[in-house]
């Protein structure tokens, strides 16, 4: 791995955030990746694109989770006549999914994911 100040070259294996391939150096440039594609990025754009995509992921899987929960939630309503204990245990799972979808969107709104772009610096002393 060598010095980020001098060249991209990270040691990490990185994946593009927009088609999922396999980032690599671009030839002839310090600063930029590229996937097959050809979506190039540096560090700090790579960065805002993989927390953008890691936003969306999290958005879809607790939509996901959510319908799941009123899915749980419609069969328990239809057991509590017959089976009581089988509808009280999947209130407790809606309950559990309610609770980690909550927690994965205070994730995403809290900013935790929400990396703005980084000034490029180069040579500055701000």
């Amino acid at each position: 791995m060598e010095d980020p100040e001098s060249n991209i070259q990270t040691g990490l294996s990185l994946s593009c955030p927009a088609c999922g391939e396999s980032l690599s150096a671009v030839l002839g440039s310090d600063e930029m990746l590229a996937c097959a594609a050809n979506h190039q990025y540096t560090l700090p754009t790579l960065l805002f694109g993989q927390s953008m995509r890691a936003s969306a992921l999290i958005e879809a899987g607790a939509r996901l989770l959510e319908e799941q929960e009123r899915l749980i939630r419609a069969i328990a309503t239809q057991l509590w006549e017959s089976q009581s204990l089988a509808a009280f245990k999947l209130e407790g799972q809606a309950d559990h999914l309610k609770e980690t979808t909550d927690a994965l969107r205070q994730v995403v709104t809290e900013g935790v994911l929400q990396a703005q772009p980084l000034k490029e610096v180069h040579g500055s002393s701000n």
